[in-house]
């Protein structure tokens, strides 16, 4: 068990921090802080129809609002499956209903157009939840910001090094995990009833994270 171990972890999911079959998914007992990174939905939808082979984006903005999205691990192994909703209630679950566990809400933009600041605020916070005092090593900050960009990332997938590569299933080929990354701009790879639709469903959202709608 984890909490046995008393080692510090980082733990990635899409997981909604809700409650299924009696059971929740975290609380403070196991987890230190939350360090949860949101992205634009109308972004979000575009990724999603590549990384699911969906047709369209009717089907991409269904798997994108349904609150009973879920998501089956690799080889249908129950234990890695996602119980994700959709993007609207992921993110109230994590950072608006979540009152106890500490948190830091990262936008995915602020990554891409402010690395090195935004990455120190994710450094800073973690020193604060493992009561640790050192100062954040900016040499090392950098190094870690620039070995990372999305360019190095696709480059290590080309080189078959990275874990989580998708295939399609109907044309059984390797597909692009790191697709567009910073390329991914919804203004122009959606089409006005998409986006009206998106910006309707998370309208309240979109305004508090003050995303352009």
């Amino acid at each position: 068990e984890i909490v046995s171990e008393k080692k510090i972890r980082f733990l990635k999911t899409h997981n909604a921090l809700i409650a299924a079959h009696g059971k929740q998914f975290t609380s403070s007992k196991y987890s230190l802080g939350v360090i949860y990174i949101v992205r634009d939905p109308r972004n979000v939808i575009t990724s999603i129809k590549n990384h699911y082979d969906f047709q369209n984006y009717e089907d991409a903005f269904k798997f994108l609002t349904d609150n009973n999205t879920y998501i089956w691990g690799f080889n249908n192994n129950f234990a890695k499956s996602q119980i994700i909703t959709s993007w609207k209630i992921n993110y109230l679950s994590w950072i608006e209903k979540n009152n106890h566990i500490k948190k830091i809400l990262i936008k995915y933009e602020d990554l891409i157009e402010k690395p090195q600041e935004t990455f120190k605020k994710i450094v800073g916070f973690v020193n604060q939840i493992t009561n640790k005092n050192e100062e954040i090593n900016l040499d090392k900050l950098k190094i870690a910001v620039e070995s990372t960009n999305f360019e190095n990332m696709q480059k290590i997938e080309e080189t078959n090094q990275f874990e989580e590569k998708v295939h399609s299933e109907k044309s059984l080929k390797q597909k692009k995990f790191f697709h567009l990354g910073p390329k991914n701009n919804w203004k122009k790879s959606l089409n006005k009833e998409t986006i009206n639709k998106i910006n309707s469903n998370c309208f309240e959202e979109l305004k508090t994270l003050k995303y352009e709608i």
